[in-house]
């Protein structure tokens, strides 16, 4: 979807790649979002993030994937309720989908959603140290991969707004 920022794409190129280097050896594929899904329950045709399939790869029309097994979101604020409510309601409709990732842009954060023996648990990673292992396909990686080329920026910003700050601030305290 073009539009995007440069967190947002940054975080999407380096998710594919954790998701390729992960699944190099095995009878899995890792997709970006140029390929579509189409969620057939529900006529829904979507660019997810990421994707991937394992096994048999089921097309429409050459160019439109039917069944996921993994699917990835990064939340925009545009999107951002819409992800976490009706698109991921219709993903689950599909029946080879198993795991879910929802991606903050602007914060370090990854909600993990698996299906386990018929119910959906999730699992919420905040700490760059985490290890992320995903139940659909034999991949993982830690959440400070996925954010570090993101995590040092925000830092940096950060100390720029407070050192901003403080100047404005030391600056009214001076006397004339």
């Amino acid at each position: 979807m073009p539009g995007r920022t440069p967190n947002h794409s940054t975080i999407a190129v380096i998710l594919v790649s954790e998701l390729s280097r992960g699944l190099e050896a095995g009878a899995c594929r890792v997709f970006n979002s140029d390929l579509k899904v189409h969620i057939q329950a529900t006529g829904l045709y979507t660019y997810p993030d990421a994707s991937s399939v394992c096994g048999k790869l089921e097309l429409q029309d050459q160019d439109v994937l039917l069944n996921p097994v993994l699917l990835a979101e990064i939340l925009s604020d545009s999107t951002r309720n819409y992800d976490r409510g009706d698109k991921f309601l219709d993903y689950r409709s599909i029946a080879s989908f198993r795991d879910h990732l929802i991606i903050e842009q602007r914060s370090i954060l990854i909600e993990q959603y698996c299906l386990v023996d018929g119910r959906w648990t999730m699992a919420t990673f905040k700490d760059p140290e985490h290890e992320i292992k995903l139940q659909s396909v034999p991949a993982s990686f830690s959440v400070g991969r996925v954010y570090r080329n993101i995590a040092s920026r925000q830092k940096l910003d950060r100390l720029r707004y407070a050192f901003a700050g403080l100047s404005k601030l030391n600056i009214q305290l001076m006397p004339n």
